[in-house]
């Protein structure tokens, strides 16, 4: 207790002058200074350390990737594609959409689709399984209505095997599609023939 009622207290800070700080590296020649001081030095020490903790890097939260499954409903493609209508059923669909957390989506699991003309009831039954992504590199079974792929462009069933991208603009209209793969099949033409 100092005269006047005031309380007298000294810290001591060990601060160092010189070596290494990293992590995992040896400290190397380190000399030792002593502070004695009152508040406004624990104040100083404190700011520089929280200042020192918040410019650290943060480790990232990676999250976990969403995973669900993929319903594909039975339906009818028009006979603006093919010259007559094709209905597409799905015998086996075990298809799975992950998306991660930095927007990534992939395609797996497995999915074969029967294609039936309905007008000579022939069928085919193909498996279109992924992996596939928006480009994708999977055997994938895309079609166009016509007019779709630009003006008067007929319509388009086909089977790839290989990278395919699609392009479309933020109305969803389809600006360019690029079709690189070593094997493309049309189905119309496989369809018609009895």
């Amino acid at each position: 207790m100092v005269a006047g009622g005031t309380v007298g207290v000294s810290y001591t800070w060990l601060v160092p002058r010189q070596g290494t700080w990293a992590a995992g590296c040896p400290v190397k020649t380190v000399r030792w200074i002593f502070l004695d001081g009152g508040l406004a030095v624990k104040r100083f020490a404190i700011t520089l350390i929280a200042a020192l903790v918040a410019l650290a890097p943060a480790p990232v939260a990676a999250e976990r990737p969403a995973r669900e499954g993929l319903p594909a409903a039975p339906f009818t493609l028009d006979a603006s594609i093919c010259g007559f209508a094709v209905d597409l059923a799905f015998p086996t669909n075990r298809e799975f959409i992950t998306t991660f957390s930095n927007g990534k989506q992939i395609i797996t699991g497995s999915l074969f689709v029967t294609l039936t003309n309905e007008q000579n009831h022939k069928s085919l039954t193909i498996n279109i399984s992924g992996p596939g992504s928006i480009v994708t590199s999977g055997r994938s079974l895309i079609f166009f209505f016509p007019g779709q792929l630009g003006p008067g462009s007929p319509g388009l069933l086909i089977l790839t095997s290989g990278p395919v991208t699609i392009v479309s603009d933020p109305a969803g209209n389809i600006v360019s599609f690029d079709r690189t793969s070593a094997s493309v099949q049309d189905m119309c033409s496989a369809l018609a023939d009895p």
